[in-house]
């Protein structure tokens, strides 16, 4: 072998050394992001669970999601996504199991768990994947995806309501904001706050002391403000929680509610079935008509052909009130029972009650209609399908506290099995029943609502949100616009 070919054989060698090298560095690199992303994936979604009821360490939410928008930065769309999922998967797992759960039991199908956790990492996950793809980070960038993250999950409304604000339903802070806002405004603030601490260039320290001044001001605000004081026309009212549908077990506890001082009592949904048949009701009016049997609501199916209406109504000493039918029907629901089209709020001795049913409270709008009917309180009878450690009842009862908020009055939202609450017109949970059933809860609500800004202006805050994503998008847009017509420029030129 000549002295040249020597020479370009050990090149050779030392060239296929440094690649072997690099690729064996370009793989640990890759493993650890992987790696990274994993461990990002199981604590944001230890935190989510954490989060959320029925566990309800709602100060967690402001970082749960920080460590995936941290890990998959800088990477590219399905990285972020996927590890976004993957932390929904770790929530859902944790709350059907019940690691981080001390009370109640894993009877239940897990399916509507999975279900909902799916639909919010369906929006966890395509924030996380824009996030990922951007490189240069400015505050017109993080209102943007603030932005986007409150129109997707507004978006969920057509499918199941399934948004992470329920997480503050007892932040008194986020109560006074959903009362301008509604749910989107504290939506908004989640989101940007987490990307916030996920993306600043300042400090991981002094992001740390900044997140803990936050949440050491959400505290102090509950502390002084979450203070149920009584007022000259405030009323007793009660809700029982049962699954039964027995009128003996109905009327005992309605009257354990009345002994506690209750002048209003909500069974759960479809509580009076079995006692209204072919649309007549005449059971129900002669119970109201009993000794020491307070007004009561129920829900039960009318004649409606070719499908009943689920119709709730309002028994006192006078009869029957005007009959409400359920606006929005749940699953299977649809097949079963004729949608109502109508709002409604009946006259009572204490005021105007409005009626409405279980899956109404899900939806902004439909609560809304029945405040701007003059109800001071609604009636909520509900049930809710039973799930492990009652996450699904607990998440639902979380929209009442927002509801209320929203639009200034009380809510009594009775459940068959778990989580029945009362919530006054600011949105504080004065009541709260766990996952127990045969039980009566008792507390005192204002008879009044008040204004809020929500009430009067509905949805404002989501047009806001339309606009800011425009204008977060528009220098991208431009600069697309401005790329494309210098290629056609330089076409016209070649062409001539």
């Amino acid at each position: 072998m000549t002295v040249l070919a020597r020479m370009i054989w050990c090149a050779n060698g030392v060239f296929q050394l440094i690649v072997l090298n690099l690729e064996g560095r370009r793989i640990v690199g890759v493993l650890v992001r992987i790696a990274w992303l994993l461990g990002a994936s199981f604590v944001s979604g230890c935190l989510i669970v954490l989060a959320l009821p029925p566990s309800g360490r709602g100060t967690l939410a402001w970082f749960a999601m920080t460590p995936v928008f941290l890990a998959s930065r800088r990477t590219r769309f399905v990285a972020g996504f996927v590890s976004a999922l993957g932390a929904c998967a770790v929530a859902s797992i944790a709350s059907v199991t019940g690691v981080f759960y001390s009370l109640g039991d894993s009877n239940g199908v897990p399916e509507w768990t999975y279900v909902g956790m799916a639909l919010f990492g369906f929006v966890f996950g395509t924030l996380a994947g824009l996030n990922s793809e951007i490189r240069v980070w400015n505050f017109r960038t993080v209102l943007g995806l603030a932005a986007i993250g409150v129109l997707l999950e507004s978006i969920l409304l057509w499918v199941l309501p399934a948004p992470f604000e329920l997480s503050q339903a007892g932040s008194m802070m986020m109560l006074w904001l959903a009362g301008s806002t509604g749910i989107w405004g504290v939506g908004f603030a989640l989101w940007f706050v987490n990307l916030v601490l996920a993306n600043s260039d300042k400090s991981i320290a002094f992001r740390g002391v900044a997140c803990a001044t936050f949440i050491g001001l959400l505290y102090l605000v509950n502390v002084i403000a979450l203070r149920t004081e009584r007022h000259a026309d405030d009323i007793t009212v009660g809700v029982v929680q049962s699954s039964s549908t027995s009128l003996s077990e109905m009327r005992s506890l309605s009257r354990l509610a009345e002994s506690g001082g209750a002048i209003l009592v909500v069974w759960p949904e479809f509580s009076g079935i079995m006692d209204v048949r072919n649309g007549d009701s005449k059971i129900l009016r002669a119970l109201a008509h009993e000794k020491g049997m307070p007004a009561f609501v129920t829900s039960f199916r009318d004649e409606h052909e070719p499908l009943p209406h689920n119709a709730a109504s309002l028994f006192d000493r006078s009869g029957e009130s005007k009959r409400y039918f359920k606006r929005k029907l749940f699953a299977a629901e649809k097949q079963m029972h004729a949608p109502g089209t109508h709002p409604l709020a009946v006259s009572t001795p204490f005021g105007q009650l409005g009626l409405n049913i279980c899956y109404d409270s899900c939806f902004p709008a439909v609560m809304r209609d029945t405040a701007r009917e003059g109800a001071d309180v609604i009636a909520l009878p509900t049930i809710d399908p039973e799930s492990p450690y009652g996450f699904f009842a607990a998440n639902h009862a979380a929209f009442g506290a927002f509801r209320s908020a929203e639009e200034g009055l009380s809510i009594i939202r009775s459940d068959g099995g778990a989580y029945s609450t009362i919530t006054n017109n600011q949105g504080v949970i004065v009541g709260q029943l766990g996952a127990v059933a045969d039980r009566v809860l008792v507390a005192s609500v204002p008879s009044h609502s008040r204004w809020t800004l929500y009430k009067w202006a509905g949805d404002w805050f989501l047009y806001l949100c339309g606009a800011i994503v425009v204008w977060a998008v528009w220098p991208w847009l431009a600069k697309v616009a401005k790329g494309r017509s210098k290629e056609v420029g330089s076409f016209d030129r070649l062409g001539s």
